[in-house]
């Protein structure tokens, strides 16, 4: 599927220089929340900054879909609020890099 209304792109451009200014609280959020919930990790900062960054996509990609699509308001979202909001799928995606880890590890 390919869009071409010019606004698609105006709009995504505004999300994501609304969110730029907030990456380094989400990011630390995400940190904060790997730390407490795979305490494991903190052994190995290069596979926790991965997560961190892929995290961190996932939660903007997210908050610009829904902002595109259902009109919310990025500025009014918390970065809680946006966390919460994907937590299912940064589990999925948690998940995986960690399962591809581990297999990586065991060879």
């Amino acid at each position: 599927m390919v869009i071409t209304d010019p606004r698609v792109g105006e709009r995504v451009a505004s999300v994501a220089a609304s969110l730029e200014p907030r990456i380094t609280g989400l990011t630390s959020d995400i940190r904060d929340l790997i730390r407490r919930d795979i305490p494991t990790l903190a052994a190995d900062p290069q596979l926790t900054s991965l997560l961190e960054t892929v995290s961190v996509r996932l939660v903007f990609s997210t908050a610009a879909s829904m902002s595109c699509t259902r009109g919310d308001h990025v500025e009014s979202m918390s970065t809680h609020w946006m966390v919460e909001r994907v937590s299912g799928s940064l589990d999925r995606v948690i998940g995986q890099v960690l399962n591809a880890y581990e297999s990586a590890r065991e060879r």
